[in-house]
């Protein structure tokens, strides 16, 4: 008998599939992908990440390195990393489905994770569901930014993590932080994602405590990267920025609603 989750999966997938791949309208946002792609391209054919300016004026969205005139790309790794595989299978134009595919991955992710905490199958299809054809989602999904991806890796971490705590597996850990790091590679303040984590593990106080460590002491390359700290000035500077001002707007949108309901 085909199991019931297939059949869900599959569902979605045919749901989903128009909205991801069939109707393909690419948005360029921002520099951001151009730095993004030339990294990718660059790791896939095996050229040097470095590229050499005669001016410091021409190097825009690059970082020098040690050597003289030699820069490279202030933007995270991550993202390019991820693109590899899309530009190794297909080249330069499959780089574009990138943020697709992970926009369904998360879908499935989200699926399997409501079913594994509310044993729901309509609430895991409905929750799945309306993230897959959430506008953000499918804009993001049109374009190469780490948002989406950046979403997908922490869903899935979360997953696996939740399947470790309940099978006490040391090797799920291992694997659900590395899917971390690599969140992190994408956007560094997915490290906020700890939060959760240990108050989710304060809750469920494990019977056994070295599985659960080994989260944390594989993440820590991940989390004392050279290659993060390199970036962290900047990019931390603005997405605190980001954070700040949408927390502001959010407070101040919550108080405006209260004192409208009680006049």
């Amino acid at each position: 008998m085909l199991d019931f989750r297939l059949i869900d999966v599959f569902l979605l997938f045919l749901i989903l599939f128009p909205f991801y791949f069939v109707y393909k309208v690419y948005f360029y946002t921002s520099p951001d992908e151009f730095y993004y792609i030339l990294t990718a391209i660059q790791i896939a054919e095996g050229t040097p990440i470095t590229i050499s300016f005669e001016s410091p004026l021409l190097r825009g969205g690059f970082v020098p390195t040690t050597t003289p005139n030699t820069y490279i790309s202030k933007w995270f790794i991550g993202q390019s990393l991820l693109m590899v595989l899309f530009y190794l299978i297909g080249g330069y134009n499959f780089l574009y489905y990138t943020n697709a595919v992970f926009a369904l991955i998360a879908v499935i992710v989200t699926y399997f994770t409501i079913l594994e905490i509310t044993k729901d199958r309509i609430c895991s299809i409905f929750s799945s569901l309306l993230l897959g054809i959430c506008p953000p989602v499918v804009f993001y999904s049109r374009t190469l930014l780490g948002d989406l991806p950046s979403m997908t890796l922490v869903l899935l971490s979360f997953f696996l993590y939740l399947k470790a705590t309940k099978e006490e597996r040391s090797l799920l850990y291992a694997i659900s932080s590395i899917i971390l790091g690599f969140a992190i590679l994408v956007k560094f303040t997915n490290l906020l994602f700890l939060i959760p984590v240990l108050l989710y593990q304060t809750k469920t106080r494990s019977r056994r405590l070295f599985p659960s460590y080994i989260f944390y002491i594989v993440l820590i390359p991940f989390a004392v990267s050279d290659r993060i700290h390199e970036r962290i000035h900047g990019l931390m500077q603005r997405e605190l920025v980001d954070i700040i001002y949408y927390t502001r707007y959010l407070i101040f949108k919550g108080i405006t609603i209260i004192v409208k309901v009680r006049h």
